[in-house]
């Protein structure tokens, strides 16, 4: 009786968080579902068109298939710079080296930092002008590396994945950071008796223990490089010349600019059911061997 009565306690304090989180999440997605489904300019009639901003999204829209390369690129490379790094910093400052704790938050602040704040910054660290980078490359002789970062078609994707990487390096660190503390050290001291090195330890105590970590930190750049709005669209745009053109941002563009509601949301739509399946295929992921052994 008194289980019954604690979970009828639990969900009574439950119901006004499931309450707002159905209104601000929930309720958004299934009004963008069905807008998906009609022609609207957010305001006058709405005229149904079933499938055919799907069918135009995927068959007849060149920019729409750039804006995907974009995305999985940007998405791809983050994760493959993103992972490694930051467990690289949370290892390194669990070797009890002086001052981990001040480093630890110094590498954290980025991440507290407003994105728009940050994209202004870099923007500004960045421009071909007046930018410090151009001024110590001509410094230093390397005029010819001197260029406009964020106008030029070949490397400004590259540019606004290395701010992505540079702001959020230190949240996942400090992820991998935690789950670091938590293993136990006796397994450590085990493993230096019985003469396991430090890369064997690695290998087959660390990493097996923050497998969860791993997943968690992946499925987190993944869905959040698939989101990716603020830095490019306060950086790029999305050009020049679509070359830096996202899902969200093409999202935003067709709905706000063009007025193309029923585009727009099928556009999201697709971003959240990308989300969804990344990180379902991911949470199925087997990294070999999950168990602990040296």
């Amino acid at each position: 009786m008194n289980q019954v009565k604690n979970k009828k306690s639990i969900l009574l304090f439950l119901i006004p968080a499931l309450a707002l989180y159905g209104c601000v999440q929930i309720g958004p997605l299934f009004q963008s579902l069905y807008y998906s489904f009609f022609s609207w300019k957010g305001f006058g009639e709405m005229k149904p068109v079933g499938l055919q901003n799907y069918i135009k999204l995927f068959t007849d829209d060149d920019i729409m298939r750039i804006a995907f390369k974009n995305t999985f690129l940007f998405a791809g490379i983050s994760l493959l710079i993103l992972l490694p790094f930051a467990f690289m910093l949370a290892v390194t400052l669990t070797t009890k080296i002086r001052f981990s704790k001040t480093i630890s938050t110094i590498l954290y602040m980025p991440g507290v930092i407003s994105t728009v704040v940050v994209s202004l910054m870099w923007c500004a660290i960045l421009n071909a002008e007046s930018g410090p980078v151009n001024a110590v490359l001509r410094t230093m002789g390397l005029d010819f590396l001197a260029r406009v970062w964020l106008g030029d078609p070949k490397v400004s994707m590259y540019v606004v994945i290395f701010v992505n990487v540079w702001q959020w390096a230190g949240y996942h660190m400090l992820i991998f950071y935690t789950s670091l503390q938590s293993i136990p050290g006796e397994l450590y001291e085990a493993a230096s008796i019985d003469g396991s090195d430090g890369f064997k330890t690695l290998r087959y105590i660390t990493i097996p223990l923050m497998y969860n970590s791993i997943k968690m930190n992946a499925t987190l750049i993944i869905i959040g490089s698939f989101k990716c709005f603020d830095i490019v669209y306060n950086m790029t745009m999305g050009g020049p010349a679509d070359s830096t053109q996202m899902l969200a941002t093409y999202m935003y563009h067709n709905t706000f600019r063009r007025f193309n509601y029923g585009y727009g949301s099928a556009i999201s739509m697709v971003i959240f059911l990308l989300s969804i399946t990344v990180s379902a295929i991911l949470q199925k992921v087997k990294f070999g061997d999950e168990s602990v052994s040296y």
